[in-house]
């Protein structure tokens, strides 16, 4: 099972069938609780750059709408300034 292929010798349980032949005496309990906390590591290291990722396009978003913003009211501001030299 743990040598069909390459991703599945990544897996947690080949893993640990492979720390067990290595070293019979550890229990399986031992090496899988070892294996499952490195695999919960990645994925909260993973889930910490996605939330970060998340946070940087929000934050750029944000920016771009308030450039928008401010771009049309000083548009506006342009726009009643002309029309009011235009009735003097």
């Amino acid at each position: 099972m743990c040598t069909e292929s390459e991703a599945a010798g990544e897996t947690a349980f080949c893993m640990a069938t492979k720390a067990m032949d290595e070293q019979p005496k550890v229990s399986a309990v031992q090496v899988i609780s070892r294996e499952a906390a490195k695999a919960a590591g990645v994925a909260d290291k993973a889930a910490k750059n996605a939330e970060a990722a998340k946070i940087a396009l929000a934050n750029t978003e944000s920016t771009y709408l308030y450039s928008a913003i401010g771009y049309s009211v000083l548009a506006i501001l342009i726009i009643v300034l002309i029309l009011k030299k235009e009735n003097e």
